[in-house]
């Protein structure tokens, strides 16, 4: 996945460099859950992505970025037998590559600088499935997912701030991921259901050009 991951970000690059005046890498953790199907509590996993800004003008810029992140939710089962019971939390997983540009507004202290930013996202599923914490439950329960959509359209709400450290500079930032598309399809029905959100909260390092 990380090699697809590479070949997007080096198309970026090449095609903005003239335009690029930073570059980055954001890591983090991404909080995600699926409301409208069962699992609707909340997921933690690992948010990885990289990519460059341009166009600054000072007060404004651009953002593009291709990533990793892993979306879903999870579900707490409880299983009652003649002679026994038990409890265990079933985790959906999406991988996902996203693609993402954002309009950012800036404003700069002495070397800090704060900015918040939207824009459009694409998501596209590479794998999927679901993840048992407890092997009993897993053995005895039969995992009955619906059909997963493999493209997803959304938005990328970010805000954030880093330091000036010329010519790297650190931060953090907080980014909302809300999904337009609809998580699952029911093959029966081809009824879309089911609403993912998903937070990353995680740290940058950039690179000035």
């Amino acid at each position: 996945m990380f090699k697809y991951l590479l070949v997007l970000f080096f198309l970026i690059v090449f095609s903005q460099n003239a335009l690029t005046q930073r570059l980055k890498i954001e890591s983090g953790v991404s909080f995600s859950s699926t409301k409208k199907t069962m699992y609707e509590e909340r997921a933690n996993h690992f948010q990885l992505s990289i990519g460059l800004d341009y166009f600054d003008k000072g007060f404004c810029f651009l953002s593009s970025n291709v990533g990793y992140f892993r979306k879903g939710g999870k579900v707490t089962l409880g299983l009652v037998e003649e002679y026994f019971s038990s409890s265990g939390v079933e985790t959906l997983y999406i991988d996902c590559i996203t693609v993402n540009t954002t309009f950012n507004l800036k404003a700069q202290l002495r070397k800090s600088i704060f900015y918040c930013g939207i824009g459009p996202r694409f998501d596209i599923n590479m794998k999927d499935g679901v993840d048992f914490n407890n092997a009993s439950i897993h053995e005895l329960v039969e995992p009955n997912i619906p059909h997963i959509n493999k493209i997803s359209i959304g938005l990328k709400c970010t805000t954030g701030f880093y330091y000036d450290l010329f010519p790297f500079q650190l931060g953090i930032y907080c980014d909302y991921l809300p999904t337009f598309t609809k998580t699952f399809k029911n093959s029966s029905t081809n009824k879309m259901f089911g609403n993912n959100r998903t937070f990353n909260i995680g740290a940058s390092l950039g690179y000035k050009l």
